[in-house]
């Protein structure tokens, strides 16, 4: 049985009690109604307090190792405990707060590369690293993927929000200055540097084909994985496809 079908008899069992042994940031995003958190650490202190050896309890946590470890330890005391699986394979209904991270907020929490969160929602790398340094916005399609596999509602990231990178350009400034002709030459060298955009399915484009495309413009949203650049020019807005 899967949890899916354990759900079915949880909620045929008069008086059972179903347990979410998941962390509490990831319970409070999303959770199966009715279910209540409780820590490892702290399961047999918990259970004395709200359970009796006649009260059924399910338990659910990642994968199923936990809740497994959780039935064993409360069979071997005398409860009623049934190990129900893994929250990632539940389809039903669930409920919890929507939590908003930046890309690299999410990442850094989920202790993941940019190739693993690249992995995990099946794009390039480079597309994470654009996301988190501003020079690509979230599509619809990414930000559903992260949802699916997350349950956070990633939003586009906001520079302003991160001081060490502003103060290493107001280092980079002063050392231009510092160093004159030699500073200039390394800043123009930079400048002169292709950047090159590359979607799920391996298409590349460089930022100097995209302004081609786009001509003259105040601001320009690349949306990779939606085929478009979005421009604004002055009260003038619109949309050009990069392929």
């Amino acid at each position: 049985m899967n949890i899916n079908e354990y759900m079915e008899k949880y909620k045929e069992t008069e008086g059972a009690l179903l347990v979410d042994l998941r962390n509490p940031e990831d319970y409070q995003r999303a959770h199966i109604p009715g279910a209540i958190n409780i820590q490892m650490d702290q399961l047999r202190d918990e259970i004395r307090r709200i359970a009796t050896f006649r009260t059924p309890v399910f338990f659910y946590c990642y994968a199923g190792i936990r809740s497994a470890q959780a039935e064993a330890l409360l069979t071997a005391k005398g409860y009623q405990a049934y190990n129900i699986g893994s929250f990632e394979e539940y389809t039903g209904e669930r409920e919890g707060k929507t939590v908003r991270m930046q890309m690299k907020e999410l990442r850094k929490e989920k202790g993941l590369s940019q190739v693993q969160m690249a992995e995990s929602i099946g794009v390039q790398p480079v597309t994470i690293s654009a996301i988190e340094t501003a020079r690509m916005k979230i599509s619809a399609k990414i930000a559903d993927r992260v949802r699916a596999v997350y349950d956070v509602e990633v939003v586009d990231t906001d520079l302003s929000t991160q001081p060490a990178r502003e103060e290493a350009r107001t280092r980079k400034t002063a050392g231009r200055h510092k160093n004159g002709v030699r500073g200039r030459k390394r800043a123009q060298k930079k400048e002169n540097a292709t950047v090159i955009y590359q979607d799920a399915s391996g298409r590349q484009i460089t930022e100097a084909e995209i302004l081609a495309k786009v001509g003259k413009a105040d601001r320009i949203c690349v949306y990779l994985d939606e085929n478009r650049a979005e421009w604004v020019r002055g009260k003038q807005s619109g949309s050009t496809e990069l392929w």
